[in-house]
């Protein structure tokens, strides 16, 4: 009798278990994240995993390294779905944590994505467009009036015959024009993510590529290559760009950081040179990717092997430091980012994607980006949630423990990013936006596709709301820009044209009710953001322009 008890007991208990755990599983398979194909097309709604139960952070501050790899492209590795390039460290880090299909770069170069990471603001705010202060273009090649760097009027002869930097900056003194107020650098009195990180007790530490002024911004360790040396302008950058050993110095600098610091909670800003130009490596890396090409039977043999070293040289640095994390013993309780400050540019594998670095095209600002927390998050997960470099630092606070509204910012810094700690740890957060805001012109050579031949930037601003994305340029008509003009607004739906290929804001009245809804709303966004941000927004022809110049030297991508 007492075993038939006992039977009948584990029987109904084995019942219960059975509808509990369906119920959970139900529960899950509701709130899971959608599958992303690798084709970067519509997100299939399938479940694919389990949701990460989030983690009790009372006492158990994470440690963060951050990875910002300099202008790699979005194609560049192979968790997006590069084949030639090396990144099997990354990749591997991919498979640990958390994709996010839909990161962007705040700018669409170097310092403004960096002073956006480190300040949260947006660049409608910062003001720190490049840290040459202006426009890397001649004065005779702008069609509007901008901030213009000074070197261009010098004994080379780069300016136009009879134009001095006294002539360009007082056209517009009268009638009261605001000139744009562009920033030479963060300044001092900005409260940055390290000094944040710092009110929660967390030691902070940068090693590599600053770009964002003099001031280290409160990192308790600040080093450009791995050893003392602490150089903050733009000076010295050429001989660290010119060092193929630079991703190795910069990783015996961080693994002794993290050697020296995993008792407490630390912060690391890992910001590596490569792989910006000039193309320079370790020869017998070259060497072998030489020989790698040679035999490659892909589609194209368009990968220059020199690019490929480099890449290789960051991931090798990557593989390093979670080595090192692992050795610490800190790597579960430790969240990793990696990521890139803008698109890729000549070498890089862009395509599908439009135009390059300096552009608000998807191939100027989306960047590869991964989140691993094996304390919180599932491996092998992604996002479609749409992230930018303003979200980090809300995102760093809320895992240190930091409430935001008690830190003393000054009245210049609002914040624009926010919190994607939600999303990390398994509750979607929604959709998520980006704004974007490059007032200035970017020379060089680009892409087909990109805004304007000799031009790899124009004068824009740009909206991105889910699948959604909304480019507004500033130049309005032949009258104020010269013959050759750009559509005012382009609209497209990233989920079904990734290149960016059918401006749906040539077609509005032909547009459905709901997308024509969504375009009005959006542009309406825009506007109302820039006027509170207070962005600088160029209006004024250029009175020295001479037109557009020529671009016999586009750079193909492939995929």
């Amino acid at each position: 009798m007492l075993k038939y008890l006992y039977v009948k007991t584990v029987f109904a208990a084995l019942c219960v278990f059975f509808v509990v755990a369906c119920g959970w599983i139900q529960h899950v398979s509701a709130q899971s994240h959608s599958r992303v194909s690798g084709s970067l097309g519509p997100a299939e709604q399938e479940p694919e995993y389990e949701i990460a139960q989030p983690v009790d952070m009372a006492g158990s501050k994470p440690n963060i390294v951050f990875f910002l790899i300099d202008d790699l492209g979005y194609f560049d590795v192979g968790f997006t779905g590069g084949r030639f390039y090396e990144t099997h460290n990354i990749d591997h880090l991919a498979g640990q944590g958390m994709v996010f299909e839909r990161a962007y770069a705040s700018g669409p170069n170097c310092s403004p994505t960096r002073a956006s990471f480190l300040s949260g603001m947006t660049t409608a705010r910062h003001r720190l467009y490049s840290l040459g202060k202006a426009s890397k273009i001649a004065p005779h090649a702008a069609p509007l009036w901008v901030p213009i760097e000074s070197w261009f009027f010098n004994s080379r002869g780069r300016s136009a015959p009879g134009i001095t930097m006294d002539d360009y900056d007082s056209q517009y003194a009268e009638d009261g024009l605001r000139t744009f107020e562009v920033s030479a650098g963060l300044p001092d009195q900005i409260v940055s993510v390290a000094e944040i990180l710092n009110l929660a007790g967390y030691v902070t530490g940068r090693f590599g590529k600053w770009h964002v002024g003099k001031s280290t911004q409160g990192f308790d360790v600040s080093s450009t290559d791995g050893s003392d040396a602490v150089e903050t302008g733009a000076a010295d950058t050429t001989k660290h760009y010119r060092n193929p050993n630079s991703a190795h110095s910069i990783s015996d600098g961080v693994i002794e950081f993290i050697r020296n610091n995993s008792k407490k909670p630390f912060f690391v800003y890992v910001a590596h040179w490569e792989v910006h130009d000039p193309k320079i490596a370790n020869p017998e890396i070259v060497r072998r990717f030489d020989r790698k090409l040679r035999n490659w039977e892909g589609e194209t043999k368009d990968y220059d092997t020199t690019y490929a070293a480099m890449v290789h040289a960051a991931d090798t640095s990557v593989g390093r430091i979670l080595k090192a994390l692992d050795n610490a013993g800190v790597s579960e309780n430790t969240v990793v980012v990696f990521s890139s400050d803008n698109g890729g540019t000549g070498p890089s594998q862009i395509l599908p994607l439009r135009s390059e670095k300096g552009s608000l095209y998807e191939g100027g600002i989306r960047v590869p980006t991964i989140v691993r927390w094996p304390a919180a998050i599932h491996p092998g997960t992604r996002s479609v949630a749409t992230v930018s470099s303003v979200d980090w630092l809300p995102t760093f606070a809320d895992l240190a423990g930091v409430d935001l509204a008690n830190v003393n910012f000054p009245p210049t810094q609002i914040l624009d990013g926010r919190s994607i700690l939600p999303e990390l740890a398994g509750r979607h957060s929604g959709s998520g936006e980006a704004f974007f805001h490059f007032p200035l012109y970017f020379g060089g050579a680009t892409r087909p596709g990109g805004p304007r031949p000799g031009f790899r930037g124009w004068p824009s601003s740009a909206l991105i709301s889910g699948q959604w994305k909304l480019i507004e340029f500033f130049e309005r008509n032949e009258e104020e820009s010269g013959p050759e003009t750009v559509s005012r607004f382009e609209f497209y739906n990233l989920d079904n044209d990734i290149s960016e290929s059918r401006n749906l804001a040539e077609h509005v009245e032909s547009l459905a009710p709901d997308v024509r809804g969504r375009f009005e709303s959006m542009r309406k966004r825009l506007s109302d953001w820039r006027a509170e941000t207070d962005a600088d927004v160029p209006t004024r022809k250029n009175k020295f322009f001479q037109g557009l110049p020529s671009n016999s030297n586009h750079a193909i991508g492939t995929r």
